[in-house]
């Protein structure tokens, strides 16, 4: 059985980002290879499922590390477009000696390098639709084999392990049974929701473009949220809490109106069947208490544990590019489960 692993990649998607880049570049047909971190030893900068391309001149767009092995990871793919034959890479910071010799991490990654061919390419953007329409993507490697076709296979499962798709549909077939192989789940991208467009807002849509994450913000003003302020939003949309009919499918809602009443009224809108993981109120817990009485809150309720208010964590900021940083960090915390 392949050894499955979930990336660390729906709070920070770096596999989206890098198909957003791939997809605006000058691609040719061929020369591009795709190196992608299948396993993992102890300390590392990157998890497995991190991933990087390059381009046939050796300039690459991701990160497989935190800079420290891209320089011969370009190297070695400029050799397997040489070669045609794929590579699986072991960089060991704890061994003397190594290319990975005294960076400090004292860890241990595998690296597979495969070449895209056209089938390939095809292959990425039917992923990439997959990641902008935010649905999840499974993906299983072979990595270690006598049969070097199955290294360079890449194959989308759905999640009850059924096969979606393959890189190479030519080369289908499951990989044999003494080879090693590993599963990577790729989460949905973040759906961020912001409740307001005033100035004090864009620091934070950046940071969330930055992370991967796609932004809805909602403001009835017009002269507010303005798409030239805002120009990482993915959808800007002009309602009132009142008149607003779709579907709040945000894993983090940010409630940034500045109204009292506003805010509550866009509490009223949540889906107790379908909460979003982190709620953020401003201002402080006097401010939260009026908009709790507003909304009919009840103090215990599964809805008021998801509200945070106020949002972020103090860190002594007041500019809204400190703030934005506060409740980001607090958001990514509250998502991934992470104890402090």
């Amino acid at each position: 059985m392949p050894e499955r692993i979930k990336a660390a990649a729906m709070h920070g998607h770096s596999l989206l980002q890098m198909l957003d880049a791939f997809a605006t570049l000058d691609q040719g047909d061929e020369g591009w290879t795709i190196a992608t971190v299948v396993t993992k030893e102890q300390s590392s900068y990157r998890q497995p499922g991190a991933v990087m391309l390059v381009s046939p001149y050796g300039k690459s767009y991701g990160l497989v590390s935190g800079g420290c092995l891209e320089a011969d990871i370009a190297l070695q793919a400029k050799k397997v477009q040489q070669s045609g034959v794929p590579r699986y890479l072991i960089y060991d910071s704890s061994e003397e000696g190594g290319i990975a010799a005294g960076l400090g991490c004292n860890g241990r990654v595998g690296v597979l390098l495969q070449i895209v061919t056209p089938g390939y390419r095809k292959f990425l953007g039917l992923l990439h639709a997959r990641l902008k329409d935010r649905q999840p993507c499974r993906l299983r490697y072979c990595y270690r084999s006598e049969n070097t076709r199955e290294m360079a296979q890449c194959t989308l499962l759905d999640q009850a392990g059924r096969v979606l798709a393959h890189a190479l549909p030519e080369q289908a077939g499951e990989p044999g049974a003494d080879t090693g192989q590993v599963t990577i789940d790729h989460s949905a991208p973040c759906s961020l929701w912001v409740i307001g467009g005033g100035a004090d807002t864009r620091p934070l849509v950046v940071i969330a473009s930055l992370l991967g994450w796609q932004t809805t913000i909602v403001d009835h003003r017009v002269g507010y949220a303005r798409a030239t302020d805002f120009p990482s939003a993915q959808r800007i949309l002009r309602s009132n809490p009142e008149d607003f009919n779709g579907i709040m499918d945000g894993d983090v809602v940010l409630l940034m109106s500045h109204n009292l009443s506003m805010d509550a009224a866009w509490l009223k809108k949540m889906d107790p069947e379908n909460l979003p993981k982190y709620i953020g109120l401003l201002g402080p817990e006097s401010r939260r208490e009026q908009v709790f009485a507003l909304a009919a809150i009840e103090p215990g309720s599964e809805l008021a544990r998801s509200i945070h208010g106020p949002m972020g964590f103090d860190i002594g900021g007041d500019t809204p590019e400190s703030i934005a940083l506060s409740i980001m960090a607090q958001c990514h915390q509250v998502l991934l489960r992470v104890s402090r």
